[in-house]
């Protein structure tokens, strides 16, 4: 086995996991907020997919793509963990439209300053 795929294994059985739990979880869904851990599951596995892809031991430019495109995942984990968070323990107040708006405007202006890293540095 090369030692790419030594480093890279964990990371994608870890994608495949994950979205396993979401395509359980989109079968059982009881509640409308089922929709906020699927959507996590999804940000999670399609980061692990490209951590994992860093590891295959590729072209630096293709690692720089790779990285800016990871960002799809790791900048709307955070806010998708915190509104499923939110709606799972009681505080379903503070997930509204509003709130998930701004969450979410928060990740794409991350998502866009690393697409356009090269022009304002």
């Amino acid at each position: 086995m090369p030692p790419e795929l030594i480093y890279s294994a964990p990371f994608f059985l870890a994608s495949i996991a994950i979205l396993v739990v979401a395509v359980f979880i989109f079968i059982r869904r009881t509640t409308p907020d089922a929709w906020y851990l699927i959507m996590l599951c999804i940000a999670g596995a399609f980061w692990a997919t490209c951590e994992g892809m860093l590891y295959l031991g590729l072209e630096v430019a293709v690692n720089i793509r790779i990285t800016s495109i990871q960002y799809l995942g790791i900048a709307t984990v955070i806010p998708l963990a915190l509104i499923f968070t939110l709606s799972t323990f009681g505080f379903q107040h503070w997930v509204n439209t509003i709130s998930i708006t701004a969450l979410m405007a928060t990740a794409a202006t991350i998502i866009m300053l690393v697409w356009t890293n090269g022009s304002h540095q």
